[in-house]
């Protein structure tokens, strides 16, 4: 049915024209109501059920050869969409970054028309999330805790486990490697990531480990060129701890591609592990990378990630109070792993791919 004119819902309710446009414009982002101009509004006819599910990616991310998380949480999405009876449709944003801060048309009109029911995005940064946070349909983000309707990862677990299980294997100094910042830059994303490094100095504090700037390596103190693949980062990362007269006895390393690079730079120089150095790597479970070196892994599951940001479409969607989700880990200690190779499966993480 069509609601009345603004100015006659705030004489029948007493209240300012603001106030029952704000009203408006809430629901017609929680998509119980639409706009037709200059007709007016209209109920939405809303579907007794979540149909189809929106996964939206940008910049070439699934055919990304370092991207294997975000193949494997893509994977993930599809196969819980089709196990809850849904439909699901990837859409990769094909447009220059310049143009990231502006609506995608297409998945606009998509949501607008009811063909899409709700959208997910496992990567979002600032200017994705303040158009694709108006859409009227449910939104769900892999990112940030500082982003609405965002599944965070607890970036400190991560580093309390790791240095928990190199202490715990009697290391008396440890070093960091990591692909995120140890200062603080102008990117609202940044914030969230520097909470690693301020609970890696504060853990080693609290236990009485040593740890020295020469041995903590991140982008902004060992910059990575942009041509630079993040493997052989990690190779550069680790030869630079390496070099100084003193080495720690233990070393955290964050991400499954640099820990591939740290893994050969080790292998190079004939580092003998664990007699002469412990390690704690940064794992995603869905994510095969061989490493014969015996490693504590600090495990996230991507399908965590899948399950919790699909929960947050369903609850807005019933109408429900939003929950701030946050995916954990678990420890897999000191393992040497036997001679298996993952493959991804390229054509399956990009099937349905607009």
């Amino acid at each position: 049915m069509q609601l009345p004119s603004t100015k006659a819902l705030a004489a029948q309710w007493n209240t300012h024209d603001r106030a029952v446009h704000r009203a408006m414009q809430a629901l017609v982002k929680e998509g119980f109501l639409e706009r037709h101009r200059p007709v007016g509004t209209f109920v939405r006819k809303r579907p007794r059920a979540l149909k189809t599910i929106g996964i939206y990616f940008f910049g070439g991310e699934l055919s990304h050869p370092e991207y294997r998380y975000l193949r494997a949480v893509n994977r993930c999405l599809l196969n819980r969409v089709e196990a809850s009876g849904m439909r699901w449709e990837v859409w990769n944003d094909p447009r220059p970054m310049k143009e990231y801060g502006e609506p995608w048309p297409a998945l606009v009109e998509a949501v607008r028309h009811g063909n899409v029911d709700a959208v997910v995005s496992p990567v979002t940064d600032v200017p994705h999330f303040n158009w694709l946070s108006k859409l009227p349909a449910p939104v769900a983000f892999s990112g940030p805790r500082s982003l609405r309707n965002s599944v965070a990862v607890d970036n400190s677990q991560l580093v309390r486990l790791a240095v928990e299980s190199l202490a715990r294997q009697g290391c008396r100094s440890i070093g960091l490697i990591s692909p995120w910042p140890a200062r603080l830059f102008e990117d609202h994303q940044t914030a969230d990531l520097l909470v690693l490094f301020d609970t890696f100095m504060a853990e080693v504090r609290r236990r009485g480990i040593e740890t020295s700037d020469e041995w903590i390596v991140t982008p902004d103190r060992f910059a990575r060129p942009p041509t630079m693949t993040s493997e052989a980062w990690g190779y550069k990362a680790f030869m630079q701890v390496w070099s100084r007269p003193k080495h720690p006895e233990g070393l955290v390393v964050i991400n499954d591609a640099e820990s591939l690079g740290v893994t050969m730079a080790i292998l190079e120089t004939g580092v003998r592990v664990p007699e002469t150095l412990r390690l704690a790597y940064h794992k995603n479970a869905e994510v095969d990378l061989f490493c014969p070196l015996p490693v504590t892994y600090v495990v996230q599951k991507a399908d965590d990630v899948a399950a919790a940001m699909l929960e947050l479409v369903q609850q807005q969607f019933e109408g429900k109070e939003v929950d701030q989700p946050v995916v954990g880990f678990t420890v897999q200690e000191a393992l040497k792993e036997e001679a298996t190779f993952g493959v991804v499966d390229a054509p399956a993480a990009m099937a349905g791919v607009r």
